[in-house]
């Protein structure tokens, strides 16, 4: 009885202590898995984050170009109102200086005329 008890026993330890080093063993499975998810969670979160900055510095230079381009654009209005508005004051003065010119030549043709009229 006591050998088969002592046997009993020790059967009982040796279970006990494959299961404690089950336990241990698997622990350590889910600690490492456990491990490994967070790591492949932060690699997908500074992966997002990369793209989220790659977005947003696209986006960004975008942007740039859309106000290099609209600066371009309204100095192209600036400079085409500036050449419309020289042009129409170029005519006018244009016209304002022919008139001047016509009229210099029309009271010198009066004078002529008078004078031509005073001899007669």
């Amino acid at each position: 009885g006591a050998t088969a008890h002592t046997e009993e026993l020790q059967e009982l330890t040796s279970n006990t202590t494959v299961n404690a080093k089950a336990a241990i063993w698997n622990e350590g499975l889910l600690d490492l898995e456990s491990r490994q998810d967070l790591r492949q969670q932060e690699a997908a979160r500074q992966q997002e984050e990369l793209a989220k900055a790659y977005r947003r510095d696209k986006v960004r230079h975008h942007n740039e170009d859309l106000k290099t381009k609209l600066k371009h654009e309204e100095e192209k209005v600036r400079v085409t109102e500036w050449l419309e508005s020289n042009a129409a004051e170029t005519v006018e003065s244009n016209q304002t200086e022919a008139a001047r010119v016509r009229a210099a030549q029309q009271l010198e043709a009066e004078y002529r005329l008078a004078a031509l009229s005073a001899q007669a």
